[in-house]
């Protein structure tokens, strides 16, 4: 568990994160309500999961100028829709385990019961 954080971390990985032009190093983690990024015991970005507009993978020049898959996330913040790159590995294996958690959440939200909803058809 990251210092002064009480959510358990269900992914983290060592990455990099775009800010103001330039890269810096650190670790992403992912909870049950947030995303965030540190570098050592400062915390560079986070971001609770219900503001994420749109995640997605783009090839985009990372550092040395070579082309590297990095993840994309669209966001609500005070001064309105952001964007944020972070290049790790699997970005596939985050999109997919964010995306998860985000609509577990959602069902949580929303309190979903288990129930199988009925056909249109059924009377």
């Amino acid at each position: 568990m990251v210092t002064g954080r009480k959510d358990n971390i269900i992914l983290k990985s060592q990455g990099t994160i775009e800010r103001r032009s330039a890269w810096q190093i650190g670790h992403l983690y992912l909870t049950g309500n947030n995303l965030y990024f540190m570098q050592m015991n400062k915390c560079l970005f986070e971001i609770g999961l219900d503001r994420i507009i749109k995640i997605c993978i783009i090839k985009k020049t990372w550092l040395l100028g070579c082309k590297v898959k990095q993840l994309c996330i669209d966001y609500h913040s005070v001064k309105g829709e952001q964007q944020i790159y972070l290049a790790l590995a699997e970005p596939e294996k985050w999109v997919s385990i964010i995306k998860k958690t985000m609509a577990l959440k959602l069902i949580e939200r929303r309190g979903y019961n288990g129930a199988k909803p009925e056909s249109p058809n059924d009377s």
